[in-house]
């Protein structure tokens, strides 16, 4: 028999940074199902200390860690290192003020997700792009997902199918954006409940 085919993430490495152990969670299930080597840290300390040691390919960011604006403060000083220079920043945040992500991008960021629109073929289109690899079909890369600066460039243009967004690009949706919402608590409470083994269809239900 043919040896099969290696899975599109094989080899690749992934630093999730958040405080939250779900989201790190879930991210890590959805990522790691693709041959993709996940490590997690909760803090800045963390975060530093694992990126040294793992030399990673992309870092997947919360904006906020134990601290205000401290995942800005950790793009900023992996920018600063010349060995991370070049690095994939990839924040994926709940924040509710536009300037706090704007901030973000211009620290460095590669891109935004915002918790409010995450979905999996969110995730995966974006850290696909960032890493030159695919993930997800070609369909379903370019769906939207209510991604603002998906269809037009800074200037009204249309912006060609498959080139990743600029920072101009997302700075400008994000100052454009009517609102910038958090992930909902009863999205949060559903996440939490579907990670658990034992439960329950009605309490999913009555959450609901």
């Amino acid at each position: 028999m043919p040896d099969p085919a290696p899975l599109p993430g094989a080899g690749k490495r992934i630093l999730i940074v958040d405080a939250d152990p779900l989201v790190r969670d879930q991210v890590a299930a959805t990522l790691g199902d693709l041959g993709l080597h996940i490590e997690e840290a909760a803090s800045t300390l963390a975060a530093v200390a694992a990126a040294v040691r793992q030399k990673p390919d992309l870092v997947l960011l919360d904006l906020h860690l134990s601290g205000e604006r401290e995942g800005v403060t950790l793009c900023r000083k992996l920018r600063s290192t010349p060995a991370f220079q070049d690095l994939p920043i990839l924040f994926l945040t709940g924040e509710r003020d536009k300037a706090l992500i704007l901030e973000a991008i211009q620290a460095g960021a590669s891109d935004v997700i915002l918790k409010h629109s995450y979905s999996k073929n969110l995730l995966l289109a974006k850290v696909g792009k960032l890493l030159g690899v695919s993930l997800v079909s070609a369909t379903a890369e370019t769906a939207g997902w209510g991604r603002p600066w998906e269809e037009k460039g800074t200037a009204g243009r249309e912006r060609p199918a498959g080139r990743p967004p600029t920072r101009e690009e997302i700075r400008k949706a994000v100052q454009e954006a009517a609102e910038v919402r958090t992930l909902p608590h009863v999205a949060t409470e559903v996440l939490r409940l579907s990670m658990q083994s034992n439960t329950d269809v009605k309490a999913l239900r009555a959450i609901i």
